[in-house]
C-alpha cells in the first residue's frame, strides 16, 4: 500500500477512534487532516509542468496520564510528492510534563524531528524552579529557576545547555521600588565536524546580574516626580576543554542608566515639564584584541528635555521646548563629543471655524568635536505657519507656508548659509453632499535655493509649479447599483536657474469608474471596474504614457458554498509595453468540521514572446 493511502487511512482511523461529542474524548485536545494538490504549468522559452501533492497529520492529546502532572502529547506527520522530485515524509512527536506547586515546579519536554535522509534530531528540555511569594505587602519576592537543553543528531550536532536565573523584587513602600536580577549560561558545544579532539570542542559562560531601584512620587496634585537606576553587569567567554581560553572572546561590559522626570502644573492653563535621561556603557577592550586600546572603553549618552505650555485666553496656546542630546564616546582609538540642541516654539489660535491659525519654529545646532580636528557645527532653522477655515458650509480652505534653512559655520565663527527651501501650498475642497460631487483643486509653489557655490551666478535656484484637481461624483445609488466616476487633473512644472533638463512640464491625466452591483440575482454580488492614466513629459524623447484597465469580478455565497471569479485586463497604448490579461477563480465549501477549497488562476502577456501560465489548486483541511 502507497504511504499517501497509509495516511489517509490512518487519519480516519484517528477519526473513529475518537468518541462523539466535542469534549467527551478523554485527553484529546485537538487534531487535524489536510490534504493538498497544486499543478503549476509555466509557458515560456522552457515549458514547465510542476505537481505537488502533500499530506499532514495534526493531533494533540493532554492530561492523559495523570491528574495532578499537567501532560501534553502532540504528534504530527507531513507527507510530499512532487513530479520532479521522491517521497518525503517528516515526523515531529513531541511529549511535555510539567509539575506546578505552590513553592516549586519542574517540567520536561522531549520533541523528535524525523527528516528524510538525516539522522533523527532529539531534543530534551529541562526545568526546576522555586517560587516565594510574600504573605504581605512589603516583603520581597524570589524566584529561581534551573533549566537544561541538550540537542543531540548523530554526525551533526550534541549540544548541552544549562541555564540559572534568580530575581527578587522588593517594594517596601508604594512609591519605591527595588528589583535584583542574576543570570548564568554554560553552552557546551561536544561536537564540531571540523575538530578531531574532543578537548577542543567550545564552552561558552556567559553570566549577567542587575540592579534596579525607582521612585515614583505624587508631592501633590500639581507636583510630581519620578526616578530609575539601573545597574546591570555582563561578562563571559569562550573555554576549550582543556583549559584554554580565545582571548578575543573574553568580553566585560556595564551599563548604567538613569531615568528622570519632574511635572508641575501651577495652573489649569500651565504646565511644565522636564526629563533628563543619563546612559554609560562601559566595554572592556581584551588586550588579545587591539594591545594599543585601554581596558575600558566609555560611551556616555545624556538626554535632556525642558517643554512649558501656556494657554493665553481661550483661543491662544503657546508652547515653548528645548532638547539636549548628547553622546561621549572616550578611552578608544576615535573618541568624539557629539551635541544636539533644539528650540521649539509653537502657537495655536483657535478664533472660530473661520479662522484657525498655527505658527511654528525650531531650531537644531549640530556640534561634533574630534581631539586633532577641527570643531564642526552645523544647523537648520524651520519656520511654518497655516490657516484653516470653513468659509462656507461646503468650501474649508487653506494656506501652508514652510520654510527649511541648512547652514554651516565657517573658521570666524560666522554663520554660512548652505540651502534654502520654500513652500506654500493653497488647498480649497468643494464637498456638495447633496449632489455627491467631491471637487479638490491644489497648488503647491517649491523654490530650492543652493547657496555653495561663491559664485552667485552660478547658484542653482529650482522653482516647480504643482496644480492638481480632482472631481468625485457618484453617479447612481440604488438599493442593487452603485456607481461612482472620478477624475484628476495635473500639472507640474519645474524651473532650472543653470540646467536646462529641469525645464519642463509634467501634464499628469487619470481617470476611473467602478460600479457595484449587489442582489440583482440572488446570493450574488458583482463589479465592474475602469482606469485610465495618462503622463507626458516636455523635452523628453518617449511619447505619452497611457495606461488603461478593465476588471471584472463576481462572487456568489449561498450557507456553506461560495465561489468568487476576477478578469482583469491591462492595456498599455505604448509599443514598449505589453499588454496583460488574469483570471481567478476560487470555490469554497465551508463545515463544522472541514473546509475545501479548488482555485484556478491564468496570466498571459500579449506579446511576441510566449509567456503563459496557470495553476489549479485542491484544499481540504478536516478537524478531529
Amino acid at each position: 500500500m502507497s504511504f499517501s493511502r497509509t495516511l489517509a487511512a490512518v487519519a480516519i482511523a484517528a477519526l473513529l477512534a475518537i468518541p462523539c461529542g466535542s469534549a467527551s474524548a478523554k485527553g484529546f485536545v485537538s487534531g487535524s487532516y489536510t490534504l493538498g494538490w497544486t499543478q503549476d504549468v509555466q509557458k515560456k522559452t522552457e515549458y514547465k509542468d510542476t505537481r505537488t501533492f502533500k499530506q499532514t497529520l495534526d493531533t494533540k492529546y493532554s492530561g492523559f496520564l495523570s491528574p495532578v502532572i499537567e501532560n501534553e502529547l502532540t504528534f504530527k506527520i507531513d507527507y510530499d510528492k512532487g513530479s520532479t522530485t521522491e517521497a518525503k515524509v517528516r515526523m515531529y512527536p513531541a511529549i511535555t510534563l510539567t509539575y506546578k506547586g505552590s513553592y516549586w515546579g519542574a517540567g520536561s519536554k522531549r520533541s523528535v524531528t524525523q527528516e528524510p535522509d538525516t539522522p533523527q534530531k532529539v531534543t530534551d528540555s529541562y526545568f526546576v524552579e522555586l517560587l516565594y511569594k510574600p504573605f504581605r505587602f512589603g516583603t520581597p519576592d524570589l524566584k529561581a529557576k534551573y533549566g537544561a537543553d541538550l540537542d543531540t543528531q548523530v554526525g551533526q550536532t550534541d549540544k548541552f545547555k544549562q541555564t540559572v536565573t534568580l530575581s527578587s523584587n522588593y517594594q517596601p513602600a508604594e512609591w519605591f521600588n527595588v528589583k535584583g536580577d542574576y543570570t548564568w549560561s554554560n553552552d557546551d558545544e561536544r561536537f564540531r565536524k571540523d575538530v578531531v579532539d574532543p578537548k577542543l570542542t567550545p564552552v561558552t559562560r556567559e553570566e549577567k546580574y542587575s540592579f534596579t531601584s525607582g521612585v515614583r512620587h505624587f508631592l501633590s496634585d500639581k507636583l510630581k516626580l519620578g526616578s530609575e537606576w539601573k545597574s546591570e553587569f555582563s561578562r563571559g567567554a569562550t573555554f576549550f576543554d582543556n583549559g584554554a581560553a580565545k582571548g578575543e572572546s573574553v568580553k566585560e561590559d556595564q551599563a548604567h542608566t538613569s531615568k528622570n522626570t519632574f511635572s508641575f502644573r501651577p495652573f489649569d492653563v500651565t504646565s511644565f515639564d522636564a526629563t533628563y535621561d543619563y546612559d554609560l556603557k562601559q566595554t572592556m577592550v581584551p588586550k588579545a584584541v587591539s594591545p594599543l586600546l585601554s581596558l575600558e572603553e566609555h560611551t556616555i549618552t545624556t538626554n535632556t528635555a525642558v517643554r512649558v505650555s501656556q494657554k493665553v485666553g481661550r483661543p491662544i496656546e503657546l508652547r515653548g521646548e528645548f532638547t539636549r542630546a548628547k553622546t561621549d564616546v572616550r578611552h578608544t582609538l576615535a573618541p568624539g563629543i557629539n551635541i544636539d540642541d533644539g528650540w521649539t516654539l509653537e502657537t495655536k489660535g483657535d478664533f472660530g471655524p473661520k479662522l484657525q491659525l498655527n505658527g511654528k519654529y525650531a531650531r537644531h545646532n549640530i556640534l561634533i568635536e574630534n581631539p586633532g580636528a577641527p570643531s564642526k557645527r552645523t544647523g537648520n532653522t524651520a519656520r511654518s505657519a497655516s490657516w484653516n477655515g470653513e468659509l462656507l458650509p461646503f468650501w474649508k480652505p487653506s494656506i501652508t507656508y514652510d520654510k527649511t534653512d541648512t547652514d554651516d559655520f565657517t573658521v570666524l565663527r560666522s554663520r554660512f548659509l548652505k540651502t534654502s527651501e520654500t513652500k506654500y501650498g493653497l488647498k480649497g475642497p468643494l464637498d456638495f453632499k447633496r449632489l455627491d460631487l467631491l471637487i479638490e483643486p491644489s497648488y503647491d509653489i517649491g523654490i530650492k535655493r543652493d547657496y555653495t557655490n561663491l559664485d552667485i551666478s552660478a547658484r542653482e535656484v529650482i522653482d516647480t509649479r504643482d496644480f492638481k484637481v480632482k472631481v468625485a461624483k457618484t453617479v447612481l445609488v440604488t438599493r442593487t447599483i452603485e456607481f461612482k466616476v472620478d477624475h484628476t487633473y495635473g500639472r507640474k512644472q519645474e524651473k532650472g536657474h543653470k540646467d536646462p533638463v529641469l525645464n519642463n512640464i509634467t501634464r499628469s491625466d487619470s481617470s476611473s469608474g467602478n460600479v457595484t452591483i449587489k442582489d440583482v440575482v440572488p446570493d450574488y454580488t458583482g463589479g465592474l471596474d475602469f482606469s485610465r492614466s495618462a503622463n507626458d513629459t516636455s523635452g523628453d524623447a518617449d511619447g505619452p504614457d497611457v495606461t488603461e484597465n478593465f476588471g471584472v469580478k463576481v462572487d456568489y455565497k449561498y450557507s456553506a458554498f461560495g465561489w468568487n471569479a476576477t478578469y482583469k485586463y491591462d492595456r498599455n497604448l505604448r509599443a514598449d509595453k505589453a499588454n496583460k490579461w488574469t483570471f481567478d477563480w476560487k470555490g469554497t465549501w465551508t463545515a463544522k468540521k472541514w473546509d475545501f477549497s479548488l482555485s484556478y488562476n491564468q496570466t498571459k502577456t500579449l506579446s511576441l514572446l510566449l509567456d503563459e501560465s496557470y495553476k489549479v489548486g485542491v484544499d481540504f483541511k478536516y478537524n478531529f
